[in-house]
């Protein structure tokens, strides 16, 4: 665990989760086994991150958001509320839908 990070209310980290510094991690959101989250991420109400997934630095998940196991986000990339993220995401990307489908 880094420093500087919030981790709000009814929020849960499963075994050995890695997050970097200065990330703030929103009431309810699911980090589940073995996710790496790098810095200056934020990780919205609700949201499910599921196994082994990788999130970059300065990434945004948007509430209710689900990212499947295993699934990498690059760095400086957006990920819209109530998306299904079901394959990497490149870096500086935007993502939204059900599944998730590049806007940006």
């Amino acid at each position: 665990m880094g420093e500087g990070n919030i981790i709000l209310a009814n929020s849960m980290l499963g075994s050995d989760v890695v997050i970097g510094d200065i990330n703030f991690i929103n009431t309810g959101a699911i980090i589940e086994h073995e996710v790496k989250i790098g810095k200056f991420s934020h990780v919205g109400p609700n949201a499910i991150i599921c196994g082994d997934a990788n999130i970059g630095e300065n990434v945004f998940v948007g509430a209710n958001a689900i990212v499947k196991q295993g699934v990498i986000i690059g760095d400086n990339s957006i990920i819209g509320a109530g998306s299904v993220v079901l394959n990497d995401i490149p870096a500086n990307s935007t993502y939204v839908g059900n599944p998730a489908i590049k806007i940006k």
